[in-house]
């Protein structure tokens, strides 16, 4: 029974590979327009996707250096400061999230890269 199931449906493992498909072909597009680099240029495309990430990034590391001087500066009480941390707690959290997104948009260049 369940093998009718399956064949109607498709296996876990097939639905992977379907969704994945997509991204090997831009994958290889892209390692056809890296294949001829040098070394060196090849090398400097990890320095690339470092300023990716930090442009990416600018902006919430601006904010967490304003958040942490208003810190140093507060005279406030104990539940402001908390409040500061906190901010900076979320900021970073959603910093994970701009890397993932960032990593995830430069993938096919990095795989490339690496093929």
């Amino acid at each position: 029974m369940f093998g009718f199931i399956k064949k109607i449906l498709g296996s876990k493992s097939d639905k992977d590979l379907k969704d994945l498909y997509p991204l090997v072909d831009i994958i290889n597009s892209e390692f056809d327009k890296l294949k001829n680099i040098s070394d060196d240029e090849l090398r400097n495309k990890t320095f690339e996707f470092k300023k990716i990430i930090q442009k990416n990034l600018k902006d919430s590391d601006e904010e967490i250096n304003n958040l942490k001087e208003k810190y140093k500066k507060s005279d406030g009480s104990l539940s402001e400061k908390e409040n500061i941390l906190n901010d900076i707690d979320s900021i970073k959290e959603s910093q994970k999230e701009i890397i993932e997104k960032t990593l995830n948009e430069l993938l096919p260049e990095a795989f490339a890269v690496v093929k």
